[in-house]
């Protein structure tokens, strides 16, 4: 997003702050409660008194944003006029593009008003798409567990556009990404509110050999891609794909790449049915990277759903005809089938 720029997906960035380790930050942020706990939340400099109070909120839809860092980003974006608008069409004081409003906006204050011009509006939807993007990069794992890091991919994402920023494996080589990065950090004060971020990755289970879940797979049978390549793949997909078929036709066909073998299995759940048992995990939701995720039925009704776990509880999924980022768990617990390495062989 960024003043003049057009495009804004979800992705990643590198990280541009000095590197904290999390456990520095947690120290610094239980020092700091100690001595300032009676003052009011710092929102930093420059912040209008009007906006103060719609700020705090916005904040609050995302625990792990601070408001300084919400409120230096919306100053570097518009300086907080809530008429600005680019040539290239970014709107209001978090500079939306109308597409992305579409989807990360809407009457968010409940005040009758929907859109990024109305300033209760725009802070909240920033705060969503931030939480949105921070949920990505912790996903793409590629700001380990620095939580500046992963807060400075997630800013490059909003400015550059985060499909572009995971094409490159960290901020692209633009100087106004690179620019925006340090200016928002360097504007925010204590940025590094979001503590825990790198809580979310995977850990190492007993039963998932080294090789992880490609390990797992029948002697003999490999896929397109392997589970790293999968998950990386898939998370340059996220807000960006639309498929009007299958969900199994994402993951095996466009993720892992494997024509399941004949035309029988059309349906995700027939992936579970015809896997030997001993592939199937059945009722885990401590499903590791890669694994595949099934459901014996859609949620609003069909014959099964199939997504791409990330480890730590989360996954890459097909909803409402979008890629995004969800929970293992909430999303449909009691038709949740487990998860199994990913097997695609139809039954023979």
């Amino acid at each position: 997003m960024g003043v003049g720029v057009a495009v804004v997906g979800t992705g990643v960035a590198i990280m541009l702050a000095v590197p904290v380790a999390l456990g520095a930050l947690i120290a610094a942020a239980a020092a700091a409660a100690a001595t300032s706990a009676p003052s009011p939340v710092t929102l930093g400099p420059g912040v209008p008194e009007e906006y103060r109070a719609d700020l705090l909120a916005a904040a609050e839809m995302c625990p792990r944003l601070s408001p300084s860092l919400l409120g230096a980003q919306v100053d570097v974006e518009s300086a907080w006029n809530p008429k600005a608008e680019t040539p290239a069409g970014a709107q209001g004081l978090a500079q939306f593009m109308p597409d992305t409003w579409a989807r990360w906006g809407g009457d968010l204050d409940e005040d009758g008003q929907d859109s990024p011009f109305d300033p209760g509006d725009a802070l909240r939807a920033e705060a969503r798409y931030m939480c949105h993007l921070l949920d990505t990069m912790i996903a793409s794992g590629l700001g380990g567990d620095d939580a500046l890091a992963v807060i400075g991919l997630a800013l490059a994402g909003y400015n550059a556009g985060p499909s572009a920023v995971l094409t490159y494996g960290g901020v692209p080589p633009y100087k106004e990404t690179q620019d925006y990065v340090r200016t928002v950090l360097a504007k925010a004060t204590r940025p590094e509110y979001a503590l825990g971020i790198g809580q979310d990755t995977d850990e190492p289970r007993a039963d998932v050999p080294a090789g992880g879940v490609d390990a797992m797979l029948p002697s003999g049978y490999a896929n397109g891609r392997t589970a790293t390549q999968a998950v990386a793949y898939a998370l340059t997909q996220v807000g960006i794909w639309r498929d009007s078929g299958y969900c199994l036709r994402f993951v095996g066909r466009v993720v892992y790449q494997r024509p399941w073998d004949g035309g029988s299995i059309n349906e995700a759940h027939m992936v579970w049915d015809n896997a030997p048992t001993s592939l199937r995990y059945e009722r885990d939701f401590d499903a590791p990277r890669g694994a595949i995720v099934l459901w014996s039925s859609a949620i609003g009704g069909g014959a099964g759903h199939i997504a791409i776990s990330l480890g730590g509880g989360k996954m890459v999924t097909t909803t409402g005809g979008a890629i995004s980022i969800r929970s293992i768990r909430g999303f449909s617990d009691r038709a949740y089938l487990g998860w199994m390495p990913p097997y695609f062989r139809s039954r023979s």
